[in-house]
């Protein structure tokens, strides 16, 4: 069995859907995804059924590092801000009559247009007599709606809620959302205006999922004679900017701050993996000579819930006689999940089953290995 397949490809990727144990080999007739791990002398290697068929990947014996990592570690928290009135911005436990309470968000290299790119919105409150904070925070959240209103792609949701917590939370992102009346229960005291992250349109290998950055800037009113910042925000991260006549920053414990939100996982990711891979593999020419084109079958479900695990090893291929140099590669497996997770790190049943055999068959003499999780 030569390494046929070695002085070509340098990232090689296999979405696994399913391990083959015991006995059973993987054979033409196995389902897609089906992956064995075997050993040929001292080497390590995979027999694989693709879309295209039965292949087997590189003989592996030159193993540097191995790294496990659940899905859970790679995905992420959309970006968020929690909006309150700080009490140095009210009078008598009101709005002060005859201010402006201006929200201003500010996005970073919106749409990856570029890092020197900025983006500002704005929504505006003027309070006045009977101004409550519930109507003040109504108003900016209409405001902000409006603002909005015609943006091509949609960058933020905007939520209303009586806690930073957003358990309750009422969106309001769109004008028309205001215009029942039974959205905003008169017994609900709205305290927060809640901004979050929308994803983003992606297409695999043209266009990435990236993150819509953006903070909220602070801006004053008048307390009398003393001007005080406003607003108090809480971010994703914990991170607190307070607002007063002297600004400053804390951190505040998960639970208190708009965490609620759900993680973008990474199956978005994985696609565009598999996509770049399979290039590398043999689909050089893609669509090339559009429309008399092969189109590639991918196996990564791009809307897959519960996301992939990786399992990922980076070893070298040394040739014979006079091609002895050190090449470095690495394959990496995209295990699908069936199951949700509850920590990040702890890989579903089709890569631990896979972790498994890969550990069973690995050299215990390379003292250069040793197993990570991420």
């Amino acid at each position: 069995m030569a390494n046929i397949f070695s002085s070509n490809q340098v990232n090689h990727a296999y979405v696994v859907n399913s391990y083959v144990s015991g006995d059973t080999k993987v054979t033409t007739a196995s389902a897609n995804g089906a992956i064995k791990a075997l050993k040929h002398g001292n080497s390590l290697y995979f027999m694989y059924k693709g879309v295209g068929g039965l292949m087997r990947s590189d003989l592996i014996d030159n193993i540097m590092d191995v790294r496990y990592t659940a899905a859970e570690a790679m995905f992420r928290r959309p970006n968020t801000a929690s909006v309150s009135i700080n009490s140095a911005a009210l009078s008598n436990s009101a709005p002060i009559v005859g201010q402006d309470y201006v929200l201003r968000v500010e996005f970073n290299n919106p749409i990856g247009m570029s890092v020197d790119n900025k983006y500002w919105k704005q929504g505006v409150a003027h309070a006045v007599n009977g101004e409550t904070v519930r109507s003040l925070i109504l108003k900016l959240a209409k405001s902000l709606a409006k603002s909005f209103a015609r943006e091509a792609q949609q960058l933020i949701k905007i939520y209303v809620a009586t806690s930073s917590a957003g358990a309750d939370k009422v969106e309001v992102t769109r004008d028309s959302d205001f215009n029942d009346t039974t959205t905003f229960p008169t017994a609900k005291n709205y305290t927060h205006v809640i901004l979050e992250e929308v994803e983003q349109p992606w297409y695999a290998g043209t266009k990435q999922q990236k993150p819509i950055e953006f903070t909220v800037e602070n801006s004053y009113v008048k307390n009398g004679n003393v001007e005080v910042y406003w607003m108090d925000v809480v971010y994703e991260n914990g991170k607190k900017v307070v607002g007063g006549e002297e600004p400053s920053v804390e951190y505040v414990a998960a639970a208190t701050y708009a965490y609620l939100a759900p993680k973008f996982n990474n199956s978005k990711l994985s696609a565009d993996l598999e996509y770049f891979s399979m290039g590398e593999r043999g689909d050089y020419y893609r669509m090339v000579g559009f429309p008399n084109t092969i189109h590639t079958e991918y196996m990564v479900n791009p809307n897959a819930l519960n996301g992939y695990d990786m399992i990922n090893i980076h070893y070298a291929y040394t040739g014979s006689n006079h091609a002895v140099q050190k090449s470095e590669k690495d394959i990496t497996f995209i295990c699908k999940r069936t199951d949700a997770e509850t920590t990040t790190t702890s890989l579903g049943a089709v890569a631990t089953a896979l972790k498994s055999a890969i550990e069973a068959l690995i050299n215990p003499m390379d003292d250069r290995y040793e197993p990570k999780a991420e």
